[in-house]
């Protein structure tokens, strides 16, 4: 069922072997961060797809935070269909970092995705960031400090890195494959992104 973290500097360890589903009854939600603050996570198992359609790690709009988001297994939403919303990491607080040496990968919507007055400082990635159908890491009205590739940031279908609105992202660095069916890099509507370095 759903985690749900709160409190402040609770540490969280998924060991190999280990799987972490959706809550049962409507298979949303794995981990809810939003009332925690400091929080940290490594996850070394699986943050589904078993029983897991719409949230892998949750942190909605408030004042909670994370520390850093420490990937080496799999968070994966499983949610299929023209029409899913499956985020594999949801974003609408601050999240210092994100090193993903591991899979992140949503099977619709979003692999990461950073909403209305979400901060996210880095995101390190030198394993596989992935959206099949949509976009690999969303950056809507938020801001993203630095993104490093040196793995691979995919989608099979739209767009890798999608900046939108009123969204910022500092830096993106790149030293391994940003690939996708229609745009690598898009940004729309008066977003921003100030350095590229390929």
């Amino acid at each position: 069922g759903r985690l749900d973290v709160t409190g402040d500097s609770s540490n969280i360890t998924i060991n190999s072997g280990v799987t972490v589903s959706g809550q049962s009854s409507s298979d949303r939600f794995a981990i809810d961060t939003t009332d925690g603050t400091n929080t940290t996570i490594t996850n070394n198992g699986n943050i589904g797809p078993t029983n897991l359609e719409r949230y892998g790690i949750y942190h909605d709009t408030g004042s909670g935070s994370i520390t850093k988001i420490d990937n080496k297994g799999t968070i994966e939403v499983n949610e299929t269909g023209s029409g899913g919303v499956g985020v594999a990491i949801w974003n609408k607080s601050t999240i210092k970092n994100i090193e993903n040496s591991g899979t992140i990968k949503s099977n619709t919507r979003n692999g990461i995705a950073n909403g209305s007055g979400g901060v996210i400082d880095n995101i390190n990635n030198t394993g596989t960031i992935w959206s099949v159908q949509k976009w690999a890491i969303k950056n809507i009205t938020g801001q993203i400090g630095e993104i490093d590739n040196s793995g691979t940031i995919k989608s099979d279908d739209e767009v890798a890195i999608r900046n939108y609105g009123v969204g910022e992202i500092t830096t993106i660095t790149n030293s391994g494959t940003i690939t996708a069916d229609e745009q690598t890099i898009q940004v729309e509507a008066g977003a921003v992104i100030n350095t590229i370095n390929n």
